[in-house]
């Protein structure tokens, strides 16, 4: 499988054909792309770059953030964009899984388990009916 992006911050940029300022929207998207080193900084890390040529020292970073405790914790990190997939993987992110997604079906679904509420089966079976409602309401409005 090949890398996407990161699930909960998936972007995607584009200059369209038809846009009235196609060189100033241009711009401003190498200009976005050349900032985001600032924007790992000024997140203190929780903005991971997009591009990893924007940082060619995250390991270094990862190895040494002055805000972990130890400051090597998030080391394990270092190869996240091989195993965090975006959405709709081996396809596209649809509405159906960015509403399953923002609602936040899977982590209510652990929650209830954690919390007790519910066993596994039946947080599972909540879950999946839960997400069959809401891919069943998106196949309804096309």
């Amino acid at each position: 499988m090949g890398v996407t992006a990161l699930p909960h911050v998936t972007n995607c940029s584009v200059v369209w054909n038809f846009a009235k300022n196609h060189a100033g929207a241009s711009k401003f998207l190498a200009d976005m792309l050349e900032g985001s080193r600032t924007g790992y900084e000024k997140s203190l890390g929780c903005n991971f770059p997009i591009y990893p040529k924007t940082v060619p020292d995250l390991m270094v970073r990862l190895s040494k953030d002055s805000q972990a405790n130890p400051a090597s914790k998030y080391t394990a990190l270092k190869d996240a964009l091989h195993w965090t997939p975006n959405l709709g993987v081996p396809g596209y992110a649809t509405p159906a899984y960015m509403e399953i997604f923002t609602t936040s079906v899977i982590p209510k679904m652990v929650a209830r388990v954690i919390t007790g509420e519910q066993s596994a089966e039946d947080a599972a079976k909540a879950g999946a009916t839960d997400m069959q409602r809401i891919v069943s309401k998106w196949n309804q409005s096309d």
